[in-house]
């Protein structure tokens, strides 16, 4: 479960970077097209580290699920963590695709 933990820390880490990125993007777009592009560019980057943490957390609680190392009310907190987590990454996606709008 620590490295649940752990990993779920991480993933929060990369959502934000990706929000963060996204912002400085637009904020130097008209000033610095090139810096600009290297923001959006590093915000694909965490949302790619993102999505692999949570493919990674799926396994390995679909790992405990199969050997019945997960309690009940564990996996309860799971889904609603699980569902937390896809909302971020649907967030986080969304960061990118405005900003790919924008930048055509």
């Amino acid at each position: 479960m620590k490295t649940l933990r752990i990993l779920y820390a991480h993933f929060a880490d990369e959502c934000q970077g990706v929000e963060e990125y996204i912002g400085d993007a637009f904020t130097v777009k008209r000033e610095d097209p090139e810096l600009a592009k290297a923001y959006a560019e590093m915000a694909k980057a965490e949302f790619g580290h993102a999505s692999k943490i949570h493919e990674h957390m799926v396994r390995i609680v679909k790992e405990l699920c199969d050997c019945d190392q997960m309690p009940l009310v564990v996996l309860d907190i799971w889904d609603d963590l699980h569902g937390k987590m896809v909302k971020d990454l649907n967030k986080a996606k969304n960061y990118l695709d405005m900003y790919a709008y924008a930048a055509k």
